[in-house]
């Protein structure tokens, strides 16, 4: 077997990821050393798994993994290749996919809507896929492996400035199957870093397979202005009237030319028109004729044009503008019209908006762009961890169900600072399904993390709400977070988290700290704060502890309670 592998090691540390992630699926700190252990063995030389006629093979030799044979058997993998480049994210993140036990339903449906998120390039695969065909399975290369290892990262970027990166939204992105909900997940004193699987959520698209520069051609007319100068309107009659490929090339050329005329003069009024006049009748002449020779010469004058410089103008006329209704429709078709390009300049300009107004036109602007999504998946998944802060800031602002399935992917991203951004995120998302992801990093492994996720649950009164937290004080160690919790728990308010607080201010649980003082002072103290009739009649019951900064607590609260109820009632006697 060594003679026929030249990376054996990169195959056994895969196996052994697997197993692993599926014998300690709360370990993610191992999960993660096991995953950079696989990548750094990957520049030693590639690895193709593959199983045929039910035996699971190594570069085409037989290769002992029951555990990782079994599960591409359950999910329909038929080949999987490790490349040279592979992440160590990637890697984690098919582990835990491929680590999961198969449950009921279409198990290779499900598998194949997840493993999108992968990168194709780095981890070629081909799946089984189900077909309406008589319910037949059928072959289907979802990846096709590359003949050389392809670089990983963003290509033809051209630039990444210090605000929020590109975008590109996807209004025609395909829902996928969603994923299983977890299962009750159980209590007990000992630290949970991560549980199995985020909760139900739509997965993020993978990128559009669209070449990343291909300008975006607008899919409904738009009314061409009527411009009183004299070369625009002779440029846009030689557009109109060209019949031939070089006619049309040179009429192309006029308007671009006058269109960077007007740039670098600051005629913005003159800018808009021509370029409006240029995707209007581009439209026009391809719904007349749509050879490629018009589709080419067209596309290549939009490329000439789009330079980071001129699009950033554009962006900047769009928010300056948005109270004329006519310029704003204009920019925006524009804008849309320029593809990634133009998603980035509005990206960039986001960043620097000089007022909420603007901010908030920028972002109304990227939802109407068909690829800001497939842009945004690609930042988030930047190795450059600014990069993808930013991302996920801009990600919370769009309010949006494609916006929160990359938001849920980075609750896993490996920086501590992305994960909690997303949480923030995620909190302020009106989704249905949102608390369940935020209670997902209760158990990350950051007490920052943790921390902003307690936050986000503070006086939430949905009905699993009070139990993740109740689950959380149980193990929790870090005494930031455990306080907060207590808190958390207080703003809810109810008859149930009073019964809840009762036996922490008595020094009951399973926490390691539950007859610390301070735990038992801050559960009084939550209690105090409700004020109900049970709640202050536990904190009464005090008095008598044991000990002694419990009884002066107990007492300093009722008297407080008393002094507040004193107050009010007079308040209410002295108003008229």
């Amino acid at each position: 077997m060594t003679d026929q592998t030249p990376n054996l090691a990169l195959a056994e540390r895969f196996a052994a990821l697997i197993a692993l992630v599926n014998a300690k699926p709360q370990a993610v700190v191992e999960h993660r050393e096991a995953a950079r252990g696989v990548a750094e063995a990957a520049p030693g030389g590639a690895v193709r798994f593959s199983l045929v006629d039910g035996a699971f093979l190594l570069d085409g030799a037989p290769f002992e993994a029951p555990l990782l044979a079994s599960r591409f058997a359950a999910y329909g993998v038929e080949e999987l290749d490790i490349t040279e480049r592979v992440a160590q994210a990637d890697l984690l993140e098919l582990a835990r996919l491929l680590a999961a036990p198969p449950g009921a339903g279409d198990q290779v449906a499900r598998f194949a809507a997840r493993q999108t998120a992968l990168d194709s390039k780095t981890l070629p695969r081909r799946l089984r896929a189900r077909t309406a065909v008589d319910g037949e399975s059928t072959a289907v290369p979802l990846a096709p492996p590359p003949a050389a290892p392809a670089k990983r990262g963003l290509g033809k970027s051209r630039r990444l400035t210090p605000a929020v990166q590109p975008a590109v939204p996807a209004a025609r992105m395909t829902p996928a199957a969603q994923a299983e909900i977890p299962a009750p997940r159980p209590s007990g004193p000992q630290r949970r870093r991560t549980p199995a699987s985020l909760p139900s959520t739509v997965p993020p698209q993978a990128p559009s397979a669209e070449a990343r520069d291909a300008p975006e051609r607008l899919v409904a007319a738009i009314a061409i202005p009527e411009t009183a100068e004299g070369t625009l309107a002779a440029a846009r009659d030689a557009l109109d009237l060209a019949d031939t490929p070089k006619r049309l090339t040179a009429a192309l050329d006029q308007l671009v030319v006058l269109s960077e005329i007007a740039f670098r003069q600051g005629r913005h009024d003159d800018l808009v028109e021509a370029l409006t006049t240029l995707v209007g009748l581009e439209f026009e002449l391809l719904e007349r004729d749509s050879s490629d020779e018009r589709r080419q010469a067209l596309n290549h004058a939009v490329r000439t044009l789009a330079r980071p410089v001129l699009l950033r103008q554009l962006a900047v006329l769009r928010h300056t503008r948005a109270a004329d209704a006519v310029a704003a429709e204009r920019l925006q078709q524009v804008i849309y019209r320029f593809g990634v390009d133009g998603v980035e300049a509005v990206i960039d300009e986001f960043a620097s908006a000089p007022s909420a107004e603007a901010r908030e036109t920028c972002l109304e602007c990227l939802r109407g762009l068909r690829r800001t999504y497939d842009a945004l998946l690609v930042f988030s998944r930047d190795p450059r961890e600014p990069v993808v802060r930013q991302t996920a800031q801009l990600l919370g602002e769009l309010h949006d169900a494609r916006a929160d399935a990359i938001l849920v992917e980075l609750l896993q991203h490996p920086d501590a600072r992305t994960r909690r951004i997303a949480v923030a995120a995620l909190a302020n998302s009106e989704r249905e399904d949102a608390l369940g992801a935020v209670a997902f990093s209760l158990d990350d492994e950051s007490p920052l993390v943790r921390l902003r996720a307690v936050a986000a649950l503070a006086g939430r009164r949905e009905p699993d709400v009070l139990r993740w937290l109740r689950e959380l004080i149980d193990r929790e160690a870090d005494r930031e977070v455990l306080f907060a919790a207590i808190g958390a728990i207080g703003a809810i308010a109810t008859p149930e988290a009073v019964q809840t607080l009762i036996p922490i201010a008595a020094g009951e649980g399973e926490n390691p700290l539950k007859r610390s003082a301070a735990m038992r002072i801050q559960a009084c103290t939550a209690l105090a704060i409700i004020r109900t009739p049970p709640a202050m009649a536990a904190v009464q019951l005090l008095r008598t502890d044991r000990d002694r900064e419990v009884r002066e607590a107990s007492v300093r609260l009722v008297a407080q309670a008393r002094r507040r109820t004193t107050s009010t009632g007079i308040a209410a006697i002295s108003a008229p």
